[in-house]
């Protein structure tokens, strides 16, 4: 199925490349093998529970909430050992360095903000990269200065060269629970959705973890918001307002509207803004991101929970599936 993708160097929409089936597999497979298992930890804060009525559909963020990282301590984006790491994930997919390549994720910081800058537009308040053409821009920028060697760097090779470094940065494992929240809520009704950032590999997560497609899981194909796929991201209000856009298309409106984050100041604030209910989700402590104490907004979740029994408990579904 073809999908749309807003493609910022033009600034519309355009259709999404398909990835060749046996890509995807490996690069599946590249995802699994490079993640980990660690026993979760909730945080400090408790949960605030309530009973949601009314709710209707489920919007998901995806990494933090669906998909937790591994990690306990972030990695540092523009450091040395980034630097050694990206190196040697090019030379691993046979790109032609020339030395040893230092400072080049600060090089790559620099092509996402400028790319970011580039996205800028009226109807835009927080613009999404597509990182695979941003590493292309980078690969022709290092060839220019003689860092690598020239050559072509067909879709194939960015894509498996993206994908290493985002399993290397983030490493994920599915949330407890999270196969029989999705069913459970699938077989008592609810519509479900996905706001979230995200790149083309975030897609792949699902069948890596979860055993199936986004939309063989049970998310309604028409309110899936990847921000790469939308040229938009959180905490812009941007994504949101195109996702509830199509759910009043479907006759269901923002007080009907849930919507499930780890981050308060990117799920939970502009979802609430909007009149959207919200959970925020801790199912860890280093996943979660609670308010700052010198918060901009005094926005509050509807609920916090640790767990997705406790979600569905305040969705009058305890004990399901």
């Amino acid at each position: 199925m073809e999908r749309a993708i807003w493609d910022t160097a033009v600034g519309e929409k355009s259709v999404a490349p398909v990835i060749p089936p046996q890509e995807e597999a490996e690069l599946i497979s590249l995802i699994r093998s490079q993640t980990w298992a660690r026993s979760f930890q909730a945080p400090e804060a408790p949960p605030q529970l309530r009973h949601l009525k009314g709710i209707r559909l489920v919007f998901f963020d995806v990494y933090g909430t669906l998909f937790l990282s591994v990690r306990t301590e972030r990695f540092s984006e523009v450091s040395p050992a980034a630097d050694a790491a990206l190196a040697e994930i090019l030379r691993s997919c046979g790109v032609k360095c020339r030395g040893n390549m230092t400072g080049i994720s600060g090089r790559l910081a620099e092509a996402i903000r400028v790319a970011q800058q580039a996205g800028m537009a009226p109807d835009v308040d927080c613009p999404e990269i597509n990182i695979v053409d941003v590493f292309e821009g980078l690969f022709h920028e290092l060839a220019e200065a003689g860092e690598i060697e020239p050559a072509c760097w067909d879709p194939t090779l960015l894509r498996r060269v993206t994908t290493l470094w985002e399993v290397v940065r983030n490493p994920v494992i599915p949330g407890p629970g999270v196969s029989d929240l999705l069913q459970s809520l699938k077989i008592h009704g609810y519509q479900l959705g996905i706001i979230s950032n995200a790149q083309f590999y975030s897609r792949l997560l699902f069948p890596a973890f979860l055993g199936g497609k986004v939309e063989e899981l049970g998310f309604h194909p028409a309110l899936v918001f990847f921000s790469w796929e939308q040229g938009c991201a959180k905490p812009g209000r941007q994504i949101f307002l195109r996702a509830l856009k199509v759910a009043e298309q479907l006759g269901i409106q923002p007080e009907e509207v849930l919507h499930v984050g780890n981050d308060w100041q990117h799920d939970i604030v502009p979802a609430h803004s909007l009149g959207l209910r919200t959970v925020l989700a801790g199912l860890d402590r280093f996943n979660v991101r609670l308010p700052e104490r010198e918060a901009s907004s005094d926005a509050q979740a509807d609920i916090f929970v640790h767990s997705w029994t406790q979600l569905l408990s305040c969705l009058g579904l305890a004990g399901a599936p």
